[in-house]
């Protein structure tokens, strides 16, 4: 009886622990990516979906940036809820230094791309890189719904 106690708790064990990174890191993304709940698809295989999806006119990828940050683009119109979608600014170890809501310049109740803006103000990091993350708005909360894209800045 006592052995099929330790396997069951070493089983609970690896099956509780087994995806965790190391000595408390995060695991973090390549920047340039489009994120889903499922998978992550770097710049080279996903680009093709990322772009379909969004598409960030400014800053361009790894622009020098400073504040305040005017950030323009277009999504598509499944990426808002209420014609808003969240963005942070976040530093290359994930500290936020500013978030905002995009918003739709366009009628966003629709599956083509529309025309997004806002404007972020931060103080100048120590770090030298962080990155935007574009999240796509899920007011349902299912994970199958999240994605979010990042796209590589420098800081002046």
């Amino acid at each position: 009886m006592r052995y099929l106690a330790s396997i069951s708790a070493l089983f609970l064990f690896i099956a509780c622990n087994g995806d965790k990174p190391a000595s408390g890191q995060q695991k973090q993304p390549p920047a340039d990516t489009l994120e889903t709940s499922s998978r992550t698809s770097a710049e080279g295989e996903g680009k093709d979906s990322m772009d379909n999806q969004i598409r960030v006119e400014q800053p361009l990828p790894n622009q020098e940036v400073a504040s305040p940050l005017t950030v323009k683009g277009q999504a598509r119109g499944y990426w808002f809820f209420e014609a808003s979608f969240p963005v942070a600014l976040l530093t290359q170890n994930g500290q936020s230094l500013a978030s905002g809501i995009a918003e739709a310049r366009g009628e966003w109740m629709t599956e083509d791309f529309v025309p997004f803006q806002l404007t972020l103000e931060f103080d100048a990091p120590a770090e030298e890189k962080g990155y935007l993350r574009f999240e796509k708005a899920n007011p349902s909360g299912l994970p199958e719904n999240d994605m979010a894209y990042r796209l590589p800045v420098i800081f002046k």
